[in-house]
């Protein structure tokens, strides 16, 4: 406990604590590779639409449609997506 008490004190309990968050950050940012996983020759966009047709309609307990049998639902438009990620992949 004197060992941590003096270290607090000195500021290297602080400097080790930030020293290991940004090692986090750094392994957070550039995860090991997956093995057996090649590189991407090629950059591909796919189209995904998720839009569904509700089969019936949806009522509260007191019989109140909220959503009408066959009406066309996209939830990515009704939500905000806030990040989709970064590439740090800086060789392509």
């Amino acid at each position: 406990m004197a060992k941590l008490n003096a270290a607090s004190k000195s500021g290297l309990l602080n400097q080790m604590q930030l020293e290991f968050q940004e090692k986090v950050k750094q392994k957070i940012m550039r995860p090991v590779p997956v093995k057996n996983l090649s590189k991407a020759t090629e950059n591909k966009t796919r189209i995904y639409d998720s839009t569904y047709v509700q089969k019936d309609d949806i009522k509260t307990k007191n019989g109140i449609i909220i959503v009408k049998g066959g009406t066309k639902i996209n939830p990515l438009e009704m939500m905000k997506i806030r990040s989709l990620g970064q590439n740090q992949d800086q060789e392509r």
